[in-house]
């Protein structure tokens, strides 16, 4: 449970998305709204977040590839690509490795 806590926390700080949150961890939009205001203050305003650069994104790809045949579960993938890519926020990450997907798992 510790763990799980942790990650939570890891991923609001990160700027994983509170839909993202909310399927990852099964908590509730209010709840991880809560906690972003109490761990990062006010909430950024709406808009997509921007990509990386083509040839950053590149890397990412690859890089998702190697992870996700190494790790499971989704929370671990992103976690360890974040740990990789500390730059950018697990939202831009997410939508990174799912540019060419019409349809995403999560936010």
């Amino acid at each position: 449970m510790r763990r799980t806590q942790q990650q939570l926390e890891y991923f609001v700080k990160h700027g994983a998305s509170r839909q993202m949150v909310n399927q990852l961890f099964s908590v509730s939009q209010s709840d991880v709204r809560a906690m972003q205001e109490m761990l990062i203050g006010p909430s950024r305003g709406p808009g997509r977040t921007s990509l990386p650069k083509t040839s950053e994104r590149d890397e990412i790809h690859q890089d998702w590839h190697r992870i996700s045949l190494a790790h499971t579960g989704l929370r671990e993938q992103l976690y360890h690509l974040h740990m990789e890519h500390p730059d950018y926020t697990i939202e831009a990450l997410w939508q990174t490795v799912n540019e060419f997907n019409a349809d995403q798992e999560v936010a």
